[in-house]
Formats: structure tokens, sequence, C-alpha cells
């Protein structure tokens, strides 16, 4: 072959393989691409599922998992799905007491430090509906149980409570007893039962415009507690009614609430177990007592109106209690004793925020440091109880009460200031003076006890 030719020839071969040797590598490589593109694609996806069965997995868990939490409430214990709940608190009062005269009342006035209430409390829900409440108290040197009561709640109308806890009457009584503004409660307060076993039916109506309770209950004594059983068949019935009609509005009226409860039963006793009230002064000293031999002997009843109003930083609360009970003593046989008790009292939230039935709620909590200062209150009120003119008739042999002794009528002029400094801790500072009718030798008036109060109160 011509050498010109082959050269030619051999050219042209070496041409097509410079030209195709690259086509084919690139072929190549996008074939590795796509084959490495697909493998992390299909790499993606696994991910992707992975995470969502991750996510999947998560979500299950957490609705079986419980939380635990921790706040100004107290500490929870919590299911997932907030059926089952159980909060444990507490309520720590440490009180002192100062007496301007030692001679008044008849019984002695120690000036005293005293742990007023040790409250551990445990409260729960389980099943969405069954509450339950278990609170023992430890203060003043002994062990009582206050509270311990299951409750179904069906829904906002009907809740059914059984057990001990405060009976629906009074106002100031209701109050929980971490909330109250004074140091001690009124003395409207001397003729309500404190707590009482038995069965309730409450509920909220209208907008929750309109509470009610309802209830039966073994009977206590004015100003009582028991746990042990009734010592008779007849039993004390109860009902409340409280309306706050403008509680849905912005109208000034807003915190407006009234309301009314009745009680009635039969209270029966003998002349070694009474079953008949001591009436105690703010500052806890007895002012009247029944005569020995003297015994509770039938119909028992109690009335009282109240209500409370809150606007802004202000607020009041009145209430009124008549507290009727048939007594027996030697000759004198059921004579009706009414005592008749009531008070106004007047609350100012010096720093502005909303006084209200619980405690304010500080803007800016006290921290050291810092600039928060909590929560000042100025609280005055005035109360008089008067004790039926009955319970001191007759010669000395027979009569109910010993006027000499017990007063006819004890008048309660109190003033205060209240730090909160969260909603968890305050301090409280009260003067309180009652003034008597009667209860001395002679038929002199027993001296004016004149005594000063405060507390140092932790509540979670």
């Amino acid at each position: 072959m011509n050498p010109l030719r082959l050269r030619t020839v051999a050219g042209a071969l070496a041409a097509s393989v410079i030209v195709t040797s690259p086509y084919a590598f690139a072929q190549d490589d996008v074939s590795q691409i796509k084959q490495q593109l697909d493998e992390l694609d299909q790499k993606i996806r696994v991910l992707q599922r992975l995470q969502e069965l991750d996510k999947e997995t998560a979500a299950a868990k957490a609705k079986e998992t419980s939380t635990v939490s921790a706040g100004k409430e107290g500490f929870f214990i919590k299911s997932a799905d907030n059926a089952y709940v159980l909060r444990i608190g507490g309520n720590i009062q440490l009180d002192s007491r100062w007496y301007f005269d030692k001679t008044s009342p008849v019984g002695g006035t120690s000036d005293t430090f005293i742990l007023r209430k040790v409250r551990p409390v445990l409260e729960g829900v389980f099943y969405d509906k069954i509450a339950f409440r278990l609170m023992p108290d430890f203060g003043q040197g002994q062990t009582v149980l206050q509270d311990a009561y299951i409750e179904y709640r069906h829904n906002k109308y009907v809740n059914i409570r059984a057990g001990k806890y405060k009976p629906p009457i009074g106002l100031e009584r209701l109050q929980a007893d971490s909330e109250t503004e004074f140091v001690e409660r009124g003395l409207p307060t001397n003729l309500v039962p404190n707590r009482d076993l038995g069965i309730q039916w409450a509920g909220a109506v209208l907008s929750d415009t309109l509470t009610y309770q309802v209830g039966v209950f073994n009977g206590n004594i004015d100003n009582g507690t028991t746990d042990t059983a009734d010592t008779n068949d007849n039993k004390d019935y109860l009902a409340r009614v409280f309306a706050e009609p403008f509680k849905n509005t912005d109208n000034w009226l807003r915190g407006l609430g009234v309301g009314i409860s009745y009680g009635y039963g039969v209270q029966q006793g003998t002349a070694t177990a009474a079953n008949l009230p001591q009436y105690k002064t703010v500052g806890q000293l007895n002012f009247f007592t029944y005569n020995t031999g003297a015994f509770a002997d039938g119909e028992r009843s109690r009335v009282s109106p109240q209500f409370y109003y809150y606007n802004g930083p202000f607020g009041l609360l009145g209430e009124y209690v008549t507290s009727s009970q048939k007594v027996t003593r030697a000759a004198n046989v059921k004579i009706d004793v009414d005592s008749k008790a009531w008070q106004l009292a007047g609350f100012w939230v010096v720093t502005g925020e909303d006084a209200s039935f619980r405690n304010p709620n500080p803007r800016k909590p006290y921290t050291i440091g810092g600039d928060g200062w909590g929560t000042v209150e100025l609280v005055a009120r005035y109360g008089v109880q008067t004790i039926d003119n009955n319970a001191f008739a007759g010669a000395a042999a027979n009569r109910l009460a010993d006027p000499a002794v017990s007063a006819r009528e004890a008048r309660d002029t109190g003033v205060g200031v209240n730090w909160y400094f969260s909603r968890n801790f305050k301090i409280q500072f009260n003067y309180d003076e009652t003034k008597f009718d009667g209860g001395a030798p002679g038929g002199a008036d027993q001296p004016t006890e004149k005594a000063l109060f405060t507390r140092f109160q932790a509540n979670f």
C-alpha cells in the first residue's frame, strides 16, 4: 500500500479512537453517577421512613409517658392524657400572739409562738372523673384529719362529694385556709361548723354564674370538727346558693357575689356529754361557755346571708349568721338559744393588683437584689357576736350560762397589713380589739382584749 495512503488510513483510525474513547468513558461515568444517585435516593427514602417511624414511636410513647412538673401550685405527676393527676402540696403557718392586757379574757393570755397549721396536702384525679383530697394537720401540737373525701365529677353541673370537708354554710369559713386576709377568721365563723362528715351534691349553672351545694351530714356543733361516728340517728341538712350575676360581663359589678346558706338538724347531748359549743374571741380565747349540766336537746337551725364585692384593688366581704339551738339544764327544758354574728371586712391592694376571694397574685414577686417587691394589702374589719338573753335567764341553779363568766356580746375591730412575696409566701400583721358586754363578776364587762398577731405562711 502506498505509504502516504497508509499513513492517511492510520491517522484516520487514530482520530476515530481519540474521538470515540472519551465518549465511551463519558458514557460509563454517567451510568455510574446515575447508579450512585439511585442508591443515594434509596438511602434518603430509607432515612425518611426511619424518621417517620421514630416520630410515630415517639408519639405513641408520649401517649403513655407520665410527666412530672413543679410550680407555684405544687408538685404534679400527670399521665399523658391528663386522665390521672397527682398533686402534692402543703401549708405551713407560724403565728405569734401578743396580748396587751393579761387579765382579759378569763382563761389566760400568755404571749406565744404557735404552729397554727402544718398541713401536707395530697390531691388527685383518676379516670378523669374521680377526684380525692387528703389533708391532715399537725399544727398546735395535735394531729387532726381536716379533709378526707372523694368526689365524682360528672360535669360542671353535677359533682358528688363524700367524706370529711367544710359543710356549705358561712362565707369566710369556706375561704381556703391559706387565702384568708386576716390571721384569724371573724366572729361569724364561731356559729358555723368547721368540718363534718357527709355527702354533698354541687355544681355550677347559668354559664357558671350560679353555684349550689346540697348535702346531708352527721351534724356538728358550732365551729366544731370530728371524725367519729354520729351518736344519734338525726342528721343535718344543708343547702347553699351563691350568685355572681355579672361574672361574664365587663360591668363594674362583675366582682359582685351574693348568696345564702341554710342548715337544719337535731343535736342531742346529755348532762355529761353536752354537745354544745364554746365561743372564742379573735384571739382564740373563750368568752362564752355553757354551764356544766347544760346540753343540746333538740332542733338546731342556721341561716347565713352573705356577699362579696371586688373591683380592681378594692374588695368588701360581709356575712351574717344566726344559729338557734334548743338547750336544757335542770328545770329549764328546751330553751331556744339564738346566737347571732355579723361582720364587714374591707381590703385595699396598695400595689395595684386585683383583690379577690383568693390571695392577690403579685405582678412582680419579691426578688433579692431585683425590682420585685411582691404585693402589699391593707385590711380592716368590724364584727359583732351576740348571745341570746335566754342563755342567762333563770336562777343560778338552772340557767344555761353564768353572766359573771360568759359575755353577752363581743365586738371586734381589726386592722392589718399583708405582704405577699409571691403566691407561695406571705407575712401578715393584724391588730384586733374585742370589747364585751358582761362576762365579769358583779355584772361588769370583761376587759377589752387587745392583741397583735403575726403570721409567716408558706403555701404550695
